[in-house]
């Protein structure tokens, strides 16, 4: 009896160890699948011509535009008409330094994920990412991948990317709940030779110049955050010499966050708020400086908590000079 309980007992441990080896088998398939169809979507990004319609939905309020997309000799232009609502356009050119040179009037969709080979190994760090199965998404089948945050600092998404072309269909944000807070999706394209008649834009080589010229700005900045989440990079700096407002911005290669510091003078017009547009929060904090008080903002798809932590540890560089 104590024998029959003994192998009863070795083959549960069996089982068991069993299991958690083909779970970690497939939770590894399903990293590296994902982290293979992310890579093709990057590269038909930045390799295909290609124009279609696509809707966008935030706080309930949907927009359908137009997206023409060129590439030629490593630069690519990108134009987004709205069909409804305000009349607005956004376009720009990008090379493959990923330096964009753009044109905004009235658009959400400069907000939509932009991922490039370094933004890609960036957040790498800060997610993991897994297939999730099949869907189709404008007539079109492909592969969902869920991209999904290693804390609480950031938020998920879900991506659909072609199966055929490897384009990005869908993105979906959600918040840490899994509810959707924004959508991106494609509800009619047309690929390569279908658009091969569209005329690559005159100007792309100066806007390449043109920002080239503009990122090696020297960063002016007084202010800094003495707390953003792990895996967050200061990627951009600049100072407004007439208003005294700086602004900071961050990225984990995903999530995009702006810190904006107000002078003393505009500071005192401010209040202290919290709200959320979508998947964007906006907070708003006080902090001192010597004897005078500053609004700090902060912008972006993080949780409104992280917003807040971030908007409290902005310090003066007079602080972070001084000795302990």
């Amino acid at each position: 009896m104590v024998t029959k309980f003994r192998n009863v007992k070795i083959f549960k441990v069996a089982v068991i160890m069993t299991a958690i080896f083909v779970s970690s088998h497939s939770i590894s398939q399903q990293e590296n699948s994902a982290q293979m169809l992310m890579r093709n979507m990057i590269e038909a990004s930045d390799e295909l011509n290609y124009s279609g319609l696509i809707t966008y939905e935030k706080s309930g309020r949907l927009k359908t535009s137009k997206i023409i997309h060129l590439v030629q000799d490593g630069i690519s232009f990108e134009k987004i008409i709205h069909l409804d609502g305000p009349a607005g356009e956004f376009s720009k050119f990008r090379s493959g330094l990923s330096c964009e040179s753009s044109h905004m009037e009235d658009t959400d969709m400069d907000s939509l994920p932009n991922i490039n080979t370094n933004s890609f190994k960036l957040l790498q760090e800060s997610y993991f990412l897994e297939t999730r199965g099949q869907l189709r998404v404008a007539n079109r089948k492909a592969s969902m991948v869920l991209v999904n945050p290693k804390d609480e600092h950031r938020l998920p998404y879900v991506l659909a990317v072609d199966n055929e072309t490897n384009l990005l269909l869908m993105s979906v944000l959600l918040d840490l709940s899994g509810n959707p807070l924004e959508r991106f999706q494609f509800v009619e394209l047309n690929v390569g030779e279908d658009v091969a008649s569209l005329d690559f834009p005159e100007g792309s080589f100066q806007a390449e110049k043109d920002c080239k010229s503009a990122d090696s700005t020297e960063d002016t900045s007084n202010w800094s955050a003495s707390w953003v989440p792990s895996g967050f990079q200061l990627i951009d700096s600049e100072r407004n010499g007439q208003t005294g407002q700086q602004m900071l911005v961050y990225s984990d290669g995903l999530a995009v966050f702006s810190v904006f510091v107000e002078s003393p003078k505009v500071s005192a017009k401010l209040p202290v708020l919290a709200t959320r547009h979508g998947a964007s929060v906006f907070v708003t904090s006080k902090t001192k400086i010597a004897d005078t008080e500053v609004t700090v903002s902060v912008v972006g798809e993080i949780p409104a908590g992280t917003a807040k932590m971030v908007a409290e540890s902005i310090v003066h560089a007079s602080k972070l000079l001084k000795p302990s």
